[in-house]
């Protein structure tokens, strides 16, 4: 299968280099618009390939209309976040980034998966669907929040990640939406495990950790780039390789009249379709719901400075 990651900063090289090693991929594109950066990590990657005896066709660009027929192209390119800076700061600079590769690669691959990942995630989606119109875009979402929240419950509760159920839904940012009416701790609902005094507190603790840590780990290390890369290649496999596994990624959502790309928990695979809509509360619906409205001000804050209102 032939997978293309556009954008060869920190998370598109690391991600390809995880790419190398998954078995179903055939053919990996880079894209740069960087004088030979692609073309530069495709050699080296090209070497990498020859130590696991993968037989992988690599190759550099640095125009994206020159990819043709990917399975699923991945967005990468655009500014990093600081420290200091929330991913909606993003949005202005990022969206011009995100409009031009939008309107160059669709041509040539019109029934790609498109993964967006580049920040604000949620925004930039919505974007990419609306200047392509492909019902095949789908963004990174609340994936990575909820590996965060399933790791910080773990963690607290001094258990097995793997004996951690839950999800975020929401937006990847600050109107994440922990879903506690899904998260059980080896088959037992929170409050078997918790006495009801604790409850709260353990609760605001892990909200707080997930949607601060990032901010954290940049400030020390100047990325995130070990967990999101393999969020990403999660997505990236369990659609290629139709596996259905339940994720919390960005599909279009309605609020009135718009759309906005906003995460639930999903079947991800050929086809996504969100599920568990069943056991989410009222409140949780509230908030998923006012993620969305934060999205779309974002999505509608650099629409208006790219001059796109027609979308």
């Amino acid at each position: 299968m032939h997978v293309t990651v556009v954008g060869c900063g920190k998370i598109g090289q690391s991600l390809a280099m995880l790419l190398i090693n998954e078995w179903y991929v055939t053919e990996l594109t880079l894209v740069d618009i960087v004088p030979n950066l692609a073309k530069a990590l495709a050699e080296d990657y090209k070497h990498a390939a020859a130590a696991l005896k993968r037989d992988i066709k690599i190759r550099g660009l640095e125009k994206v209309e020159e990819v043709e027929n990917a399975d699923i192209i991945v967005v990468a390119a655009g500014s990093p976040r600081s420290a200091d800076q929330s991913r909606r700061d993003l949005a202005v600079k990022n969206a011009g980034i995100i409009k031009g590769i939008a309107e160059k690669i669709f041509d040539n691959n019109r029934e790609s998966w498109y993964l967006i990942i580049t920040n604000p995630v949620d925004a930039m989606a919505t974007l990419f669907y609306r200047i392509t119109k492909s019902e095949r875009v789908v963004g990174s979402g609340t994936h990575l929040d909820t590996l965060r929240f399933r790791s910080e419950i773990a963690k607290r509760l001094e258990v097995g990640v793997n004996q951690v159920e839950g999800f975020v839904a929401g937006e990847h940012g600050e109107a994440a939406v922990p879903l506690w009416s899904t998260v059980k701790v080896d088959g037992a609902n929170l409050d078997e495990v918790l006495k009801k005094e604790d409850l709260e507190e353990f609760k605001n603790g892990v909200e707080r950790s997930v949607k601060e840590v990032a901010a954290w780990i940049i400030k020390h290390t100047g990325a995130t780039i070990c967990g999101p890369v393999h969020a990403f290649r999660d997505i990236v496999r369990s659609i290629l390789l139709n596996e259905g596994k339940v994720m919390s990624v960005a599909t279009p959502y309605r609020i009135g009249e718009e759309e906005v790309h906003i995460s639930l928990p999903s079947i991800v695979g050929k086809s996504i379709q969100p599920i568990l809509l069943d056991r989410i509360t009222e409140e949780e619906n509230e908030k998923i719901k006012m993620a969305a409205i934060a999205v779309y001000r974002t999505f509608n804050q650099a629409v208006e400075n790219l001059n796109l209102k027609a979308l």
